[in-house]
């Protein structure tokens, strides 16, 4: 009796994702860049070849290829809440009141002192023209 080899079984492996990448990058510059374009075409020839959008829920079955290599869908963030309006000014202190300009008979006598004015500086003469005025006068 002849033996017959034996059988061995490879492991079949899944394919890397790493194997397709020079030819996506292909297809990617084929399309200028244009990622929009490149998805359009792959759904296109899936559309055409494949029963893909015939059977089952497509749509879910995109979403869930995108969360696989993605992650789940974030929640859209909250709309922003508008500025809250500046802090009004504060209100000025109102000026106290003025006092009344002295009526004319009694500023003659009593001379009050203005809180808007400053004091003149008295005028002086030099020295020397006093003593000759004085003089003038005595002769």
């Amino acid at each position: 009796m002849s033996k017959q080899p034996s059988c061995t079984i490879e492991e079949i492996k899944e394919p890397d994702p790493k194997d397709y990448e020079p030819a996506l990058g292909r297809l990617l510059d084929a399309h200028d860049g244009d990622v929009s374009k490149l998805l359009a075409t792959v759904f296109g020839y899936l559309q055409k070849r494949t029963n893909f959008f015939k059977e089952g829920d497509s749509q879910k079955r995109v979403l869930e290829a995108y969360r696989q290599v993605a992650g789940p869908t974030p929640k859209p963030a909250p709309a922003p809440q508008p500025a809250p309006p500046p802090p009004a000014a504060p209100t000025p202190a109102p000026e106290p009141p003025r006092p009344s300009p002295p009526d004319s008979t009694a500023a003659s006598s009593t001379p009050q002192a203005s809180t808007s004015q400053q004091p003149q500086p008295a005028k002086h003469e030099p020295e020397g023209e006093e003593e000759e005025e004085s003089k003038g006068l005595s002769e």
